[in-house]
């Protein structure tokens, strides 16, 4: 299944909505806010059936405990609410989220978009905050355990 035309009519709403020139080259439309952080990658594969977005989360590269943190951001719904952070191949942080092409129409794609771009400026303030100790535990990792089997 070729996706190109749809791709194309999602990015032109997207460029409609926030009013500026976008285009996609090989599949990926990258989006970079006033200071030139990225805001958003969008990849549209040409021969997949899902959306792709993910950017760049810049964390203090030895703040103790800071990979145990990320993992248990993992499971916060209320911030992450079905993304998740991950690392990219250069060892960078990523937060990723992904969505089937059928659930997407122009309006959803660009609500979507704009949400995970406030989303990753969420997340990226909620990391240059130093952790404190003893902070609460999400709420899933405290449910009593009951053994299967």
């Amino acid at each position: 299944m070729t996706v190109a035309p749809l791709a194309q009519r999602l990015i032109s709403a997207l460029a409609e909505h926030l009013h500026a020139h976008l285009q996609l080259e090989g599949g990926v439309c990258a989006l970079y806010d006033a200071s030139n952080r990225e805001a958003v990658i969008i990849e549209l594969p040409d021969h997949g059936d899902v959306a792709i977005l993910h950017s760049s989360i810049d964390v203090p590269a030895h703040a103790p405990g800071l990979h145990k943190r990320l993992l248990e951001l993992n499971f916060r719904l209320d911030l992450l609410g079905g993304s998740w952070l991950a690392l990219d191949d250069k060892g960078s942080v990523r937060l990723c989220a992904h969505c089937p092409l059928s659930m997407l129409d122009e309006v959803r794609f660009c609500h979507w978009i704009v949400g995970f771009i406030a989303q990753v400026g969420d997340v990226r303030a909620r990391l240059a905050v130093p952790a404190t100790p003893g902070s609460p535990r999400p709420t899933s990792l405290n449910a009593s355990r009951t053994r299967l089997g």
